[in-house]
């Protein structure tokens, strides 16, 4: 079966789900960017970090205490550890404006458990903000065609905007946009990789749907 395909559109990942953050009450899942908290931290790359400065109220979750113990250490305030596939109801009386769930669905067990643990942090209104690797990536392509896979030793899956607009339907989420991305090399990368990534990025832009990642934007269903 053939599906329609989204429009498509490559975005700046952290600038796109910063910009549905401004001024917001959010709830920032996976918050220590395991296992490279500390040096994120001290580069002033950590996402969760930029957040700070721009929501109205923000909320950190992760399952990496020492990472959760190390941020509490430098004053980042409202972090709370936990596994997000069992949020317990009564840990958390709020509701949130945005849930950003970046790079977290490649790393679990169930989907499932996850994707009904959060429904009641939210409301009609409430943005579930999600990004994952993107399947029919380019750089995946080419590095297959030379017998390469370079793929982050906790991932278990990839998805597509099909694949991932199918499981948010399942669990009764309404997916309101699907956007594209081209993740950012880590400078330490070697040359060869480095020009590939730049070849990549140039392609991207023509192709969005080529991109490393998409993001889901989704409400209740």
């Amino acid at each position: 079966m053939i599906k329609q395909m989204y429009p498509s559109e490559l975005v700046n990942k952290e600038a796109f789900i910063a910009g549905l953050c401004i001024q917001k009450r959010v709830l920032h899942l996976g918050c220590c960017r395991y296992p490279y908290c500390q040096e994120s931290f001290y580069s002033g790359e950590l996402f969760h970090l930029k957040l700070l400065k721009i929501a109205q109220e923000l909320h950190g979750m992760d399952i990496d205490r020492p990472s959760l113990d190390f941020l509490t250490q430098q004053g980042i305030p409202y972090l709370y550890w936990g596994d997000i596939e069992k949020i317990e109801i009564n840990h958390w009386d709020k509701h949130y404006d945005i849930i950003v769930a970046g790079e977290i669905l490649e790393h679990l067990n169930n989907f499932g458990l996850f994707l009904s643990s959060i429904r009641h942090l939210m409301n009609p209104e409430t943005l579930l903000v999600i990004s994952v690797p993107n399947t029919p990536t380019l750089k995946g392509f080419l590095r297959a065609l030379v017998g390469q896979e370079m793929v982050h030793h906790d991932h278990v899956c990839y998805f597509s905007a099909t694949t991932l607009t199918t499981l948010l339907d399942r669990f009764e989420y309404r997916v309101e946009k699907i956007m594209y991305y081209c993740a950012t090399p880590f400078q330490r990368s070697g040359h060869l990789l480095n020009l590939s990534n730049r070849v990549a990025a140039r392609l991207c832009r023509i192709f969005p749907r080529l991109g490393d990642g998409l993001i889901a934007v989704a409400k209740l269903r």
